[in-house]
């Protein structure tokens, strides 16, 4: 079966990245495979299948981006919620410019990782009612906001690559 990208990364490319980030927080910082799920947000079912090796079975040797993971492992376990997402797209991002994924991909919008860790840190509901319609003072107020977020999340991005 041929994959599209987006499909590949549901299927393969998530579950590598976060059994890798998971692996890290378990053997580098000391968490049970409990504490790395609620961390990840993941269930414990899913930390487990990671170890077993029954999700996630591709391996990153690459000594540089397991020394990213580890960073990311280290964010996630010390900043409140917000950071996983953000994490997981830098790392998903890394292991692209790298060649390890089979394809190029630009499917993470870095103006939804900026807002879904605006949310999280602001508390704001990620509910949104999208029957009532904006003015246009609103979205022009909203486009503003997002250039702005996303020239932030770039250069979080940029300096890690």
């Amino acid at each position: 079966m041929k994959f599209n990208p987006c499909e590949y990364m549901m299927w393969y490319g998530l579950p590598v990245i976060r059994k890798e980030i998971a692996e890290s927080m378990v053997t580098n910082f000391g968490l049970t495979q409990n504490e790395a799920a609620k961390k990840l947000g993941v269930t414990p079912a899913a930390v487990s299948q990671y170890f077993s090796k029954k999700r996630g079975k591709f391996k990153i040797t690459d000594k540089k981006i397991l020394e990213e993971i580890k960073i990311s492992a280290e964010r996630i376990i010390l900043q409140e919620a917000g950071v996983v997402l953000p994490e997981t797209c830098r790392i998903c991002r890394l292991l692209l410019s790298k060649g390890v994924f089979p394809f190029k991909c630009d499917s993470c919008s870095l103006e939804i990782i900026k807002l879904y860790k605006q949310e999280n840190q602001e508390g704001i509901s990620s509910q949104v009612n999208w029957k009532v319609p904006l003015t246009k003072n609103e979205k022009t107020q909203l486009l503003e906001k997002v250039r702005q977020l996303e020239k932030e999340i770039l250069n979080e991005i940029n300096p890690m690559l």
